[in-house]
């Protein structure tokens, strides 16, 4: 799962974190390290449970035309997610 960050748009990660938890049973997602602790939250409080987080910095190109940069490194977190299924 690759959400929109919640960097432009707060919490635009929100219906992708619910639509996971629907359907999955296995989750990896790739998110913004400021939006940890929602992210954490959303999956939590839907009895999903995050196994594992790997952290580090993701190089970004130039793409859109709020870039600023012509490549950046992003600090970003990788979650693995187990949800529970009664």
């Amino acid at each position: 799962m690759n959400p929109p960050f919640g960097a432009q748009t707060q919490h635009a990660d929100r219906p992708f974190v619910d639509a996971s938890t629907a359907i999955g049973h296995i989750i990896y997602t790739f998110l913004n390290v400021a939006s940890e602790d929602f992210v954490r939250r959303r999956f939590e409080s839907s009895g999903a449970r995050i196994t594992d987080r790997l952290e580090y910095r993701f190089p970004i190109a130039h793409l859109f035309p709020f870039h600023r940069d012509a490549m950046r490194a992003q600090p970003v977190l990788l979650f693995r997610v187990e949800v529970a299924k009664g």
